[in-house]
């Protein structure tokens, strides 16, 4: 399945429905988790899907986005299928990635551990890439920057999460479906001043109790 052909705004995995649009501006393609068709509101992404297979190409173009809404309704994926020489992406472990492993996109649909720590060398957590029912403890590698506004929801059973004092970012959003008791934090006080505002409701964090100046350790002893 390296290029979908398609006239319409979306194409067929595992018997459902994934849109895409075409971006103008780099003449490319992207997956989105819902479109307007020409007459009227097309839905989100099929729930059926269990299997969800990501082409190389759409109508010849390179598919080179996939944005977070994309799972937003595959609440039944079980695995994600990529092509060995994909420009874009990379699957590790069932989680999928940019090709240059910096950004998770979405880990594995089949995780099941109550620990989940994040590879090293990701720099970006993306919008809703960390959803899952199973994980108790989060572990973000050093080096990451950036938590995307929904990256880390749905998660409704974290109570402790490791944030290195690379963080700049954290999206709004993150950790609403949580009840965080313990945050782990790489820097001092002064560092998390530091942290770009961008939490929405604060509370969502400051009801946990922080920790400062930890190794990854402290979060999984």
């Amino acid at each position: 399945m390296r290029d979908i052909v398609s006239k319409d705004c979306f194409y067929i995995s595992d018997g459902g429905k994934v849109h895409f649009l075409y971006q103008n501006k780099e003449d490319v393609y992207a997956l989105v988790g819902s479109i307007r068709e020409k007459f009227g509101y097309a839905g989100c992404n099929s729930a059926d899907i269990t299997e969800l297979i990501i082409p190389n190409t759409i109508n010849g173009k390179d598919l080179k986005y996939i944005a977070g809404d994309t799972f937003e309704c595959m609440r039944n994926l079980k695995s994600i299928i990529i092509e060995e020489d994909n420009k874009y992406f990379s699957l590790i472990e069932g989680g999928l990635y940019t090709k240059d492993m910096t950004e998770l996109i979405r880990m594995s649909p089949q995780f099941t551990d109550s620990c989940y720590r994040v590879l090293d060398g990701v720099e970006m957590v993306c919008d809703s890439s960390i959803d899952n029912p199973y994980i108790e403890t989060l572990i973000l590698p050093d080096g990451c920057r950036i938590i995307e506004e929904y990256g880390i929801t749905g998660s409704t059973n974290i109570k402790r999460v490791f944030i290195p004092k690379s963080i700049e970012i954290i999206g709004l959003y993150n950790f609403r479906d949580a009840d965080l008791t313990d945050v782990y934090y790489g820097g001092n006080e002064n560092d998390r001043a530091h942290i770009i505002d961008q939490w929405g409701d604060k509370m969502m964090l400051d009801k946990a109790e922080w920790h400062y100046n930890c190794k990854i350790q402290d979060c999984i002893s």
